[in-house]
């Protein structure tokens, strides 16, 4: 499987998460373009029949023997290519205490284990094509040895050879004044002066040469030598077909190749794979889960050790797998967003500065497009009215800017189309010529606006805006909203920028109450927000629903970037009689800049030095057939009564002040969470049925049920984060309608060290939870493992032993095959539900590279270690690593 970047997941060490937001760089991706294709699939191309040439980066490297409990440092060399380069390790393992740093090559530490340690290295300079590989050793002595420090280094550290041919080694010795070593090899021979013959073969192999010190036989340097056949076959790929793959299931395949040097690299080099699929360029394997249905060709390419390659076609039929996700139903229906789904073939009406938008709006006929002077300011409050239109005759309300100076539909509008390079503490964007090609919509009264819609409006399309406030206005509006008891239906915001301002309250971006076939794509929200004491709102969102009395849905909210102090997506929360079905939440980057935390450098709060009341990234409290879906969430905390939790699933019943339960029907149910990516937060997914108000006097609502939660990597969930450093939390606080049927599946995440990695909590009083289902997660514990949520001797989860609290507190539940990371020795094997696996320690899962959650990590699992397949569905324990980075390719 492909690795998780360290641009894309990156992890900050928590001083400077706390300090600043520091710049990061968009991974980019080469598409190599393939020429004289075949005309079905399965045929070799005609690169196949003259394998082509690649340059290829040489990587050097001299590894000296190293001493347990003492610092070490050797750096790699690369030549060819294109700075800066990239390192990983592909295969094999560093010693213990040692790793590679992915951007410098440097290979440091302190080891703490003593034995010789095999390892391939693999450099590329993306977005340059170019690579190279190279096996590497190195051998640990123990420091407590009689050596006294004593060092052997072998010299050449690696070399390739082929069958027969010689190598003479030498060997340095430090420490001692006894240079005298003896040779030895895991194959083929070796005169006691060093010279290595090469054993024959018939396929590539791998030789290591030892040096063992005769002053210290317990010293030894390793080099590594690769052997090849003398009259090597040559490059092929060797599938045939690909089997059918179905949406919604896991998809597993795997190139395989002969002749050549290993190792091989493998991509795509034309066409793409299935939405959801991705291949790993060291491995071979094509998985994910597919999101989409139909047929897909695509071109695979192997390239081998010198930089010889082939490539083959192939084609991938990918059916319907049924409208459910686990225990979860997926949405039944769409909104179709595409600039083809909403035409409009009339006549164009142009508003120059200085003009009447509202009389334009008033004026448009079915079909008409209205255009906005782009770099014009339009100030006021506007009535979309209703006009009768129908699915070939939209009216679009769009800039006077050109299609081409935009974004490309399905390309995500930035600042940087209103003149704007980067905005301080957010992401950067690219922005190569910022003009202000939007045209601005601006508002500056004390209710809802600028952009109101009429009861019965239909058909709008946003196109090019930036939509926004007066600065220093005291108020906290709504900018998109259906006026007081309407409904509507097929609005679209596309490639727009809605913002509040830095210092003032914004509530709310897009209400989303009493609409049918809305659509937020390809937009930037940021700065909404409400102050903390001085303030005139409380919970400020970027895009908000799930309140009234009208069946609202289907809603999509895909591609943009989303900012809110509060949930920048949330739903519910209020009086509802109906619950919003059908929302799709997918490919967003979720974010909350790190200057509106409290007390750090650069701190940016209200005008009067208040900060802005901060909880969650997506809440849900009424809601229902919900995707959630290739999301990237960074940076959340608590404080402002929250728990620094990022995602919520918290169906409630609300009582107002007079005592009134406002929505007994509220539900949360058949909820899909799959391939996110939540990283620097307090906390990570609470689950959780809640009463309201404080008095006991609040009611239960419908349900909180089929939930299904996978494929999540939650990375750097702290404490200090003000935050409980909890990675999942159940609980049900219902005296009725108990919170059941939530499957956990194929998550790798780290909580606090002091927290917990699951708590529970249930009155003894209520009906049991059931139908909980944990399995194939790879997960640290926290010291803390299974912990209660409070409750007193009351709770099911009193005791905090794991397998009491989950029997206890489920009546059914499956907590098996996972890989329980760091279990404290106060919680042994015993005290958990039997069938789980026990690694001692992060490092020795087998993580291609594990930085103690730092920019690099790569939670993709190395060949041999025992969790790789070891899944009861035979993939990888943990997240789909490879199926993740693909879902999230261009999210930033």
């Amino acid at each position: 499987m492909s690795k998780l970047n360290g641009n894309l997941f990156r992890g900050k060490p928590l001083a400077s998460a706390l300090l600043f937001y520091g710049p990061r760089i968009a991974a980019c991706i080469l598409l190599l373009i393939c020429s004289l294709l075949t005309a079905s699939c399965g045929f070799i191309t005609q690169s196949e029949a003259g394998p082509s040439k690649a340059e290829k980066l040489t990587l050097t490297g001299t590894f000296p023997g190293a001493t347990t409990n003492q610092s070490y440092n050797s750096v790699l060399t690369v030549s060819g290519g294109t700075t800066p380069y990239q390192f990983s390790v592909q295969s094999g393992s560093l010693p213990p205490g040692i790793a590679l740093s992915p951007s410098t090559g440097s290979v440091s530490g302190t080891p703490t284990t003593p034995g010789s340690y095999f390892f391939q290295v693999q450099v590329t300079d993306i977005p340059q094509a170019h690579r190279g590989n190279q096996n590497f050793a190195i051998s640990v002595s123990s420091g407590g040895g009689g050596g006294g420090g004593i060092r052997v280094t072998v010299s050449p550290s690696s070399v390739n050879i082929v069958s027969g041919q010689t190598q003479t080694f030498t060997a340095t010795v430090t420490g001692t004044d006894n240079s005298g070593v003896n040779w030895a090899a895991s194959g083929g021979t070796i005169s006691s002066a060093g010279v290595f013959t090469a054993p024959s073969v018939s396929s590539v192999t791998n030789v290591y040469v030892m040096a063992t010190s005769s002053a210290d036989s317990k010293t030894q340097g390793v080099a590594t030598v690769v052997v090849e056949p003398l009259n090597a076959p040559g490059l092929a790929i060797t599938n045939s077909n690909l089997p059918d793959g179905h949406t919604g299931n896991a998809y597993d395949a795997v190139f395989t190749a002969t002749g050549g040097t290993q190792p091989y690299s493998w991509t795509v080099s034309q066409g793409t794979a299935p939405q959801g699929i991705s291949l790993s360029q060291s491995s071979g394997e094509l998985a994910g889960m597919p999101g989409s249905a139909g047929g897909f060709t695509f071109t695979v390419r192997v390239t081998d050790a010198k930089a010889q390659s082939v490539q083959k076609n192939f084609s991938l039929n990918i059916t319907s797998g049924g409208n459910v996700d686990g225990p979860a139903e997926l949405p039944r229906v769409t909104v179709s967003s595409a600039m083809s789904d909403s035409p409009a073939p009339g006549n164009t009406i142009p508003v120059n500065a200085g003009g009447d938008l509202q009389a334009a709006l008033n004026s448009a006929h079915c079909g008409d497009t209205i255009e906005l002077q782009a770099g014009a300011t339009f100030t006021g409050t506007f009535i979309f009215p209703a006009k009768n239109c129908d699915d070939g005759h939209w009216v679009i309300v769009r800039t006077s800017a050109s299609d081409s100076s935009l974004p490309a539909e399905g390309k995500r509008a930035t600042p940087c189309y209103a003149g704007f390079d980067s905005l301080p503490g957010r992401p950067p964007f690219t922005c190569a010529n910022p003009q202000k090609l939007m045209a601005r919509i601006e508002y500056n009264k004390a209710a809802d606006g600028p952009i109101t819609i009429r009861n019965g409006a239909n058909h709008y399309r946003l196109i090019g805006l930036e939509i926004t406030k007066t600065v220093g206005f005291k108020s906290a509006p709504t900018f998109i909203s259906m006026e007081t008891g309407g409904i509507a239906d097929h609005i679209i915001v596309d490639r727009s920028w809605l913002h509040g301002t830095t210092h003032d309250e914004a509530q709310l971006g897009i209400s989303l109450n009493g609409m049918n076939y809305a659509a937020v794509v390809d937009s930037y929200l940021n700065d909404f927000h409400c102050t903390a004491g001085t303030g005139t709102c409380t919970d400020a969102h970027a895009i908000a629903g799930g309140q009234g009395d009208h069946q609202d849905g289907p809603f999509k909210i895909e591609n943009n970037y989303l900012e809110a102090s509060g949930e920048s997506v949330f739903f519910g929360g209020g009086a509802a009689t109906m619950t919003p079905t059908d929302i799709e939440v997918r490919r967003n980057h979720f974010f909350k800049p790190w200057q509106w935390m409290q007390g750090s450098p650069g701190f940016v709060g209200a005008a009067d030095g208040h900060p802005f009341i901060v909880k969650n990234h997506l809440e849900l409290k009424n809601a229902s057939r919900v995707l959630i879906e290739a999301n990237l969430m960074e940076n959340n905390w608590g404080g402002f009564s929250q728990s620094g939790y990022a995602l919520l699933l918290t169906p409630k019943n609300p009582i107002t002040r007079s005592g009134r339960l406002v929505c007994p029907l509220c539900e949360v149910t058949d909820i899909t969470i799959r391939y996110i990516h939540i990283a620097h937060a307090g906390a990570g997914i609470q689950l959780a049925t809640s009463i309201s108000g404080h008095d006991g006097n609040g009611g239960a609502a419908r349900a909180g049920a089929r939930w299904s939660i996978h494929d999540v990597v939650l990375e750097d969930i702290n404490k200090n984060y003000t935050g409980s450093g909890t990675l999942f939390s159940l609980l049900n606080g219902w005296p009725a309608n108990s919170l059941n049927t939530v499957t956990i599946n194929h998550v790798t995440g780290f909580p606090d060290a002091g927290s917990h990695v699951l708590t529970i909590g249930n009155q003894i009083t209520h009906p049991t939870m059931f139908g909980f289902t944990f399995t194939n997660n790879l997960v640290t514990t926290g010291a803390y493992p299974v912990w209660s949520t409070g409750g007193g001797k009351t709770s099911c989860s009193i005791s905090d032993v794991p397998v009491t609290s989950i029997s206890a507190c489920f009546s059914s539940f499956s907590f098996v095959n996972n890989g329980l990371i760091a279990s404290p020795k106060a919680f042994p094997p015993s005290s958990w539900p039997t069938g789980n696996f026990f690694p001692a320690d992060p490092k020795g899962v087998g993580f291609t590279q594990y930085n103690d959650g730092g920019a690099g990590s790569d939670y993709e699992l190395q060949s041999g270690t025992p969790y790789k397949n070891a899944g009861t569905d035979h993939r990888d324990l943990g997240a789909d690593v490879a199926g993740l980075e693909a879902a999230l390719a261009g999210i930033e």
